[in-house]
């Protein structure tokens, strides 16, 4: 169809001065554009025949190829590798079609692996690193709270594969993405990020504050080397670093009302917390030591900052009142926290590989994913 209307088009005016004439195929570009005919969710036939028209020597428009590009491999399948629209691509085109399909799959099923447990012992594999540490306690408690509250948002928790035989879908990535990432904004301290320097003689990536404090900072603690157990994880999965690493911690200190992580983690002896390092049951806890536990866990948070443009999630409602009721043995509320943030730490960098859509998309409303790799496309720039 658009091959005839161009022909049409360049037919109708090959009479004017080839000044005179107009360029065919923008023609076309604009009328498809204005119409939205170049609106190709969901229809995978119209997808093939857009990346054709598109790849034509005259025509070569760039934005309808990438936007066909990447809805085409959202919707490929392997029967598709034989239908006589693919066949009628170049071969370039179905050379990157096929191994963005691939690569796309690859990390569907990466997320896969690591999203039904929201397991990411990766995280713990780092020189230095002390699984009996208590942050890790905390990592694995807030795991089963992750687990538990998911399943019962699905049901269950993986869900049921569908048809493709995947049980992780667009829209369940977006959901993550949301909750997580409101996590990641209640909890996160905006002051501490990652300093890198090629010519530090240690290491080149160091977590500071933006500015000095007062009473100090080390992000690193005995048994638990955040900067290496984070670098670490990103190296060997390919992950660009999260800009601010660190969590808001409670305070320890006598009072115990919660204030901005010091990062300095050191108990005051006959502090608030102390008491936590024995082995204290929860039915005993002091009435008073637990409202303090809640001011502390509210205190390291960024409620205030961000005021009433914080939306309601459940997620967060559901994290509130966990950090406030559960009493783990020998964890203090800074380690609690630290815990809870590693996990949140690998699971917001292996939702992003599938949640960050493809820029410069103008059609986003699929079921399907919309970030496969775009290398060499298009394939005649």
């Amino acid at each position: 169809m658009l091959w005839d209307l161009q022909k049409i088009i360049e037919t109708y005016y090959e009479m004017n001065s080839p000044e005179a004439r107009p360029n065919a195929a923008h023609v076309v570009i604009q009328y498809l554009m204005d119409m939205k005919l170049d609106d190709v969710s969901g229809n995978l036939r119209a997808a093939l025949g857009l990346l054709a028209w598109s790849e034509q020597a005259t025509v070569h428009w760039e934005l309808g190829y990438m936007e066909a590009f990447v809805h085409t491999v959202g919707m490929l399948t392997q029967s598709t590798f034989d239908a006589p629209e693919f066949k009628a691509l170049s071969n370039v085109t179905r050379h990157n079609l096929e191994n963005a399909y691939n690569a796309l799959q690859i990390k569907v099923l990466d997320a896969e692996e690591k999203l039904e447990s929201f397991g990411f012992d990766r995280l713990w594999h780092a020189h230095g690193v002390s699984t009996s540490h208590p942050a890790h306690k905390s990592y694995g408690a807030f795991r089963d709270f992750v687990v538990s509250f998911y399943t019962q948002v699905y049901g269950q928790w993986p869900p049921p594969a569908g048809r493709n035989g995947r049980w992780l879908t667009r829209s369940m990535i977006r959901r993550l993405q949301e909750d997580f990432g409101a996590m990641y904004d209640y909890l996160v301290d905006r002051d501490v990020g990652w300093d890198g320097s090629e010519e530090r003689h240690t290491r080149k990536w160091e977590i500071v504050p933006r500015r000095p404090r007062p009473e100090g900072f080390e992000a690193d603690w005995p048994g638990l080397p955040i900067t290496d157990m984070f670098c670490s994880f990103d190296s060997f999965y390919g992950y660009a670093h999260i800009p601010h690493p660190y969590p808001l911690l409670p305070q320890t200190g006598a009072g115990g009302i919660g204030g901005k992580a010091n990062g300095n983690h050191k108990e005051k002896k006959g502090g608030l917390f102390s008491s936590m390092r024995k082995a204290k049951a929860v039915a005993t806890r002091d009435p008073k030591e637990q409202f303090q536990t809640s001011i502390a866990f509210n205190g390291a948070t960024n409620i205030n900052k961000l005021g009433t443009s914080f939306e309601s999630n459940d997620l967060i409602d559901n994290l509130i009142r966990y950090e406030k009721s559960l009493q783990l043995t020998g964890v203090s509320p800074p380690d609690a926290r630290m815990g809870r943030w590693i996990l949140l730490y690998g699971i917001l960098q292996v939702v992003s590989t599938l949640a960050v859509d493809t820029e410069g998309l103008r059609y986003k409303g699929t079921q399907y994913f919309l970030c496969p790799q775009l290398g060499g496309c298009p394939p005649w720039v």
